[in-house]
């Protein structure tokens, strides 16, 4: 059995995946929820960010349609995906999921105990898994 591991950014034309070689993809985007607001509010260090790290576009539902599109063209016939989502932007992927066809198999929720501290909303303590 050959194994690949890729890690990246799935629409750089640099780095493409042949059509249909991937029989499983995990999918954790960046969930576009202003994360550079995380420097102020948790002390996020920049030296502890991963090398090429980038956040999300401000046209979220546009960069979904561009990274799931070409999720879907490098999926095996019989492949899966999962892909992790926090619940701001989810609707973009769940409405490129159908779009493109994409079968929904699975929604789980991924609870943890300490949550984004918020003053004007829910504290968001949940991470959304899905299975497709």
């Amino acid at each position: 059995m050959c194994v690949k591991i890729y890690c990246g950014d799935c629409i750089d034309p640099n780095k493409r995946i042949p059509d249909g070689s991937v029989k499983l993809g995990i999918f954790d985007p960046p969930f576009g929820i202003e994360e550079t607001g995380f420097n102020k509010h948790y002390k996020r260090d920049s030296n502890n960010v991963i090398p090429g790290y980038k956040e999300a576009p401000d046209d979220y539902g546009q960069w979904t349609h561009l990274w799931l599109y070409e999720a879907k063209r490098v999926l095996h016939d019989n492949g899966s995906m999962y892909i992790m989502s926090g619940h701001s932007n989810l609707r973009h992927v769940l409405n490129t999921v159908h779009d493109l066809g994409l079968h929904l198999i699975n929604h789980a929720i991924w609870k943890y105990n300490f949550g984004v501290n918020t003053k004007r909303k829910f504290v968001t303590s949940h991470y959304h898994i899905l299975y497709v």
